[in-house]
């Protein structure tokens, strides 16, 4: 994107905001505050979304540092709890220090003392893995000593002193749970059946967050290490923990894993296969399971292994993968997901596989889940949940830094069809997050979820609430950094939300096309939520059945902001479309919301663009206000068209101008030939 690209969409962003209530005097002309920071209508108040924050996660992506994208998704999970009060327990904020577990090595013999750290741990699991004692293992452990160097033996110390430490963190995060009657066997049936124990509410997410991200540092470092001294050629080490097996293997042959307990697993390289399950704890026994393979074309079988390929379930699981084609196939819970834990995966580059059927590709649930790849034509399949999904009190982000991607949420095999059409899936993927409802399966806020694909020419197609969706109190992000991008959904997607929630669709430029089968898309909001859809730029197609591109559905708000380009409209039925407010036959306007508006709107600053079945007074160069559909004179729509990407920019030069003079609305020129007649703040 050139320079004059960036600055239009930098200035779309600045001034497209949620406006903080829409009262009597601000009826007739549509005013909007500076960046989305939050959507207030009554009693609602939740938090909206912070472009620092994703442009945290882009730059943390970049540099391939899964801990630096925890830290942020953390912190913006918290916020999202702590802001919307529906938090139950009041621990430690995200925002304290993380432990460093390098500082916690030992300067003498710091790889024996760490593991004598992990033989003595006293752990409540009714099961440990099996091994000797530490008087038994100690001579092996000093063999393999006297094979490395010092500094790898740092390196590797951190994470084994991370084995002793995840234990004593997933306790302290569990225990407000239950107190002193922990139930061990009754959690971990529940868990193995994705099963929200009672009190989960009292869970410390807190203490499990900051522990994952600490763990996820020392594990980086060791990669990092590790790839710049590599372990000597000839070594071999297997070593049998109460937390579970470690396995070093610096030879290059083509080898076969399939362990029983895996806890560390390091393999220099060669086409490797790892089946069943790696990277993936086992609940009982292994609180913290890392698998870091260096090189060659590996192959992930995770059968139907439950927990693997970067699995956090009340524990950790790390998968980094440096290089490579590779490829991930799994189940559930698998390739960088949480659940009242953490899970990352990490690949480093080549053209990878990934498929799943749910729960995957960066998917939280009660925890937090990210997947990374950082270079390579990928491709991503799964069937629900995953590819940047987050649930109560979750975050799931998955980032594709470069490469022609493709994003597939199946919408074809039918097995989890949606409320809003049977024939389609609910897909809940590619940047969407959920929360249960009063009346259905709960009444708990939603969390974060997150898909930033950074360039590249890209394709993304799913069914039903996906590519920046949001549902009940949560935040649904799909970020696109620039490229020929093909989007198809069909309902409740690309910056789409329900119920009190936010949905957003960052598109930084190109040549794109968006197909939306049924309806509720680009920039849509239903049930007091807000929907955006912010195209940076190119010649773009879009498909515009109803409620799409700025609508506002039953007190919603939504907006679609197209920065530049000569784009296409191909419009096959207008109510809801073109920013314009509707409320539906059978909505019930509640008594606690009466008198609360609502606001679609629709700008496309610059262009030669064609509408193909608008309504008349949409078209190029032209401004317009839709009349409400079915809806009180509260509920506000307004479109606008500027053929001249100048006419924006001298216009929102004006509204500073006014707003330093201290008047306190911006209703435009005055100027007659002006096309700007609505003022934007």
């Amino acid at each position: 994107m050139d320079a004059a690209l960036k600055q239009n969409l930098s200035l779309a962003r600045d001034r497209i905001a949620l406006p903080k209530n829409l009262g009597a005097a601000q009826r007739d002309a549509v005013t909007t505050r500076p960046i989305v920071t939050e959507l207030q209508a009554g009693f609602l108040d939740v938090p909206g979304w912070s472009k620092t924050a994703v442009d945290e996660v882009v730059a943390s992506a970049v540099a391939g540092c899964a801990r630096k994208q925890g830290e942020v998704l953390a912190r913006m999970l918290n916020e999202l709890d702590a802001r919307n009060n529906m938090s139950a327990h009041e621990g430690a904020p995200v925002r304290q220090k993380i432990v460093d577990l390098d500082a916690s090595v030992a300067k003498e013999a710091p790889l024996i003392t760490a593991f004598s750290e992990v033989f003595a741990v006293k752990t409540p699991w009714p099961r440990r893995a099996e091994s000797g004692s530490f008087a038994e293992a100690e001579a092996a452990i000093a063999e393999l000593t006297s094979k490395i160097d010092e500094p790898t033996q740092k390196a590797l110390a951190g994470v084994v002193l991370g084995m002793a430490k995840a234990e004593e963190w997933r306790l302290e995060a569990v225990r407000p749970m239950f107190g002193d009657r922990l139930d061990y066997d009754n959690l971990a049936k529940l868990l193995t059946a994705r099963q929200a124990p009672n009190g989960v509410r009292r869970f410390d997410y807190s203490a499990m967050g900051r522990a994952g991200v600490a763990l996820a540092g020392a594990v980086e470092r060791l990669q990092a290490h590790l790839l710049a001294q590599p372990l000597p050629e000839t070594l071999k080490f297997d070593l049998h923990t109460p937390l579970g097996e470690v396995v070093l293997d610096g030879g290059s042959g083509a080898d076969t894993h399939g362990l029983a307990a895996p806890a560390i697993v390091v393999d220099q390289g060669g086409n490797d296969t790892y089946n069943g399950v790696i990277a993936g704890p086992a609940l009982e026994s292994i609180p913290l399971s890392v698998a870091i393979d260096l090189a060659g074309d590996d192959t992930y079988a995770g059968g139907e292994a439950i927990g693997t390929q970067g699995a956090g379930v009340l524990s950790f699981g790390f998968l980094l993968d440096a290089a490579g084609n590779d490829s991930y196939q799994a189940t559930s819970l698998a390739q960088g997901a949480g659940f009242l834990g953490v899970g990352a995966l990490l690949d480093g580059g080549g053209d990878d596989t990934h498929k799943a059927r749910s729960s995957a590709q960066g998917a939280g649930q009660y925890g937090l889940g990210v997947a990374a790849d950082l270079a390579g034509k990928d491709a991503w399949a799964i069937t629900s949940e995953g590819q940047g999904y987050g649930t109560v009190r979750s975050a799931g982000l998955l980032v594709d830094v470069e490469g022609d991607d493709t994003y597939d949420a199946d919408d074809t095999n039918i097995t989890n069809p949606s409320a809003q059409s049977a024939q389609h899936n609910t897909s809940m993927a590619q940047g969407a997050a959920f929360g249960p409802r009063p009346g259905g399966r709960g009444n708990m806020a939603g969390g974060i979820g997150m898909l930033a694909d950074l360039a590249g020419n890209d394709v993304y197609s799913c069914g039903v609430f996906c590519q920046g969706a949001g549902y009940f109190f949560a935040q649904g992000i799909l970020y696109d950094g620039g490229g020929n991008d093909n989007y198809r959904g069909v309902w409740y997607v690309q910056g789409s939300a329900a119920h009190f929630a936010i949905g957003i669709l960052m598109e930084d430029g190109g040549n794109d096309t968006y197909q939306t089968v049924i309806k509720a898309s680009r920039g849509e909001g239903h049930d007091a939520s807000a929907g955006f859809l912010l195209e940076g730029g190119g010649n773009d197609t879009y498909g515009v059945p109803p409620l799409t591109n700025g609508a506002s559905n039953n007190q919603g708000y939504g907006f679609f902001v197209d920065v530049t380009g000569a784009d296409t409209y191909t419009t096959n039925r207008s109510e809801g479309a073109y920013g314009q407010s509707v409320v539906d036959g059978d909505f019930v306007d509640y008594t606690d919301r009466a008198g609360v508006g609502a606001l679609g709107f629709f700008m496309d600053l610059a262009g030669q663009d064609n509408y193909q079945g608008a309504p008349g007074v949409v078209k190029n160069g032209a401004t317009w206000k839709l009349p409400a559909a079915r809806a009180p004179s509260q509920h506000l729509g307004f479109g606008q068209d500027d053929e001249d990407p100048k006419c924006w920019e001298c216009h929102a030069k004006k509204c500073d101008e006014e707003r330093a003079a201290g008047l306190s609305r911006c209703l435009g020129s005055e100027d007659p030939t002006s096309r700007s007649s609505v003022g934007l703040h």
